[in-house]
């Protein structure tokens, strides 16, 4: 498997961050008189094979996929769940794309403690071929139940509950009870940045800890896909470029300091890896960290990310 991991900064930056996808990112309505229609801008084909191929990389989905289509107040987008085989047990895929000849689109696809997507698609040319905004995540295994999707102004404006494939309720007990395997998320896809153009992202963070028992060794590996422009900082401080990546779990004083001690203060541009080391004797899992991708300070993407952290810093 690939492996992979990403950066985190403060946890008030990232109370920040959910803050404003919650209440900024989904302001603009797709009917209003004043909203802008920017161009349809990525039109190739061959990146978008890249993109989901490097989402997919290391599960295995052969399973029939639960899909459907919501139209409601002019919004009208296709989602899609998926459940395959990974090196851990299970893998999620969850998807979204517009439909051509619609505007941008505020949504949030989530379960009860779980975020899929919280972001905007990109408006689609009609008679174009839309590209989708993929999440894959590893779990030890999936059940399928109601799901909540929203959208519209301030992503809440229309709502609906479609099935999906989700993680187990008792996921932590099994990672704890199974030698703690590798927690992967990846993003990979077109997303709309902040003027509502679209924009391809690519990036997967993956936490470790080795052995059982303590002393724990923490491992975080970060890598960019195919295409990105994304930047991530690991020494706390915000990276160059626009978009930036924050992650929860990698915000710890174990991180910063190991990720000074290698020299590593940055990740950024297309098919670039970084992994930070440390020991620690006490760790938790979290399952609900989140991983934000921010534009100008604003949030335009948040999924959650689970990972393992130290325990109780002094």
């Amino acid at each position: 498997m690939h492996r992979v991991v990403a950066i985190g900064w403060v946890t008030g930056l990232l109370l920040f961050a959910l803050s404003c996808a919650n209440n900024e990112a989904g302001q603009t309505p797709n009917r209003s008189a004043n909203n802008r229609e920017p161009h349809t801008g990525i039109a190739d084909t061959a990146l978008w094979k890249s993109l989901e191929a490097f989402a997919q990389e290391g599960c295995v989905f052969n399973e029939t996929p639960i899909k459907g289509s919501t139209n409601q107040g002019g919004y009208a987008f296709e989602y899609e769940s998926r459940s395959g085989t990974g090196p851990t047990g299970a893998c999620r895929w969850y998807r979204l794309r517009n439909t051509p000849g619609k505007l941008y689109t505020p949504v949030r696809w989530k379960d009860l403690t779980e975020i899929w997507f919280d972001t905007a698609l990109a408006r689609c040319d009609a008679g174009s071929t839309c590209p989708w905004i993929d999440v894959v995540k590893h779990s030890l295994r999936a059940v399928d139940g109601r799901s909540a999707l929203s959208y519209g102004v301030n992503k809440d404006e229309f709502s609906d509950d479609p099935s999906a494939f989700k993680r187990h309720g008792d996921e932590k007990s099994f990672v704890q009870g199974r030698g703690f395997p590798p927690l992967v998320t990846t993003v990979s896809g077109v997303i709309a940045d902040v003027e509502q153009r679209p924009i391809p992202i690519s990036i997967r963070v993956v936490s470790f800890v080795s052995p059982s028992a303590p002393p724990y060794e923490f491992a975080y590996e970060i890598s960019t896909g195919p295409t990105s422009d994304l930047s991530v900082a690991l020494n706390g401080k915000p990276g160059r470029g626009s978009f930036q990546v924050i992650w929860g779990a990698t915000s710890s004083k174990a991180f910063r300091k190991a990720a000074a001690d290698k020299g590593l203060e940055s990740v950024a541009g297309s098919e670039q890896q970084a992994n930070v080391k440390f020991e620690e004797r006490s760790l938790t899992v979290n399952l609900e960290e989140l991983l934000v991708i921010t534009q100008g300070g604003q949030p335009i993407f948040v999924t959650t990310a689970a990972a393992y952290r130290p325990g109780e810093e002094r």
